[in-house]
């Protein structure tokens, strides 16, 4: 009897080594950030993890599903984020400043990608992230202050929001929270 109670201890501490080096296995076949997005995805009638609707003229929406939610997402990971185009603080296109895009989200740091219009040729430009209640410009991403009383009254973030200033030569091509 020692004998056989020494074999199956030993058996077991191999099977027992075994799972713990190779991890458990998924329940259904599919990873667990899958499932997660899947389950997102139906609960918020997307079609896709990552989608665009452009709504009324200057105003764009962005919903997504992730996984693990970034910080501000829906505990499922779903997050909106509003883009509504005005008028910016600049008086001439070459300033940069002519477009304002008003970000309204729960999220704490969304990137958005721009597409830059040069001579008719769209070309992506580099990513710009930007935190609540930051305004950034899309020219290499930096922080915006208003110099003028009136621009620091109309260019001022509110809760959840954020502002990206650009010109007419910029289009907003996606966005998501990160």
């Amino acid at each position: 009897m020692t004998l056989i109670g020494g074999i199956v201890g030993i058996v077991a501490a191999v099977v027992g080594i075994g799972v713990a080096l190779r991890g458990s296995a998924p329940d259904s076949g599919q990873d667990e950030g899958g499932s997660h997005l899947e389950n997102c995805m139906v609960a918020h009638g997307l079609e896709r993890a990552f989608e665009r609707t452009d709504g009324a003229p200057g105003v764009v929406l962005f919903r997504q599903c992730n996984w693990p939610p970034p910080a501000g997402a829906d505990a499922d990971g779903h997050s909106e984020i509003q883009v509504t185009s005005r008028d910016g603080p600049g008086e001439s296109e070459a300033e940069g400043l002519t477009i304002a895009d008003f970000i309204f989200s729960q999220c704490r740091d969304i990137e958005f990608i721009y597409l830059f219009n040069n001579q008719g040729n769209m070309t992506q430009e580099a990513p710009v992230i930007i935190s609540k209640g930051e305004i950034r410009r899309v020219e290499g991403g930096s922080l915006w202050f208003p110099e003028a009383a009136i621009d620091a009254s109309e260019f001022q973030p509110g809760r959840d929001q954020s502002i990206v200033l650009s010109n007419t030569r910029y289009e907003i091509d996606s966005a998501r929270c990160i």
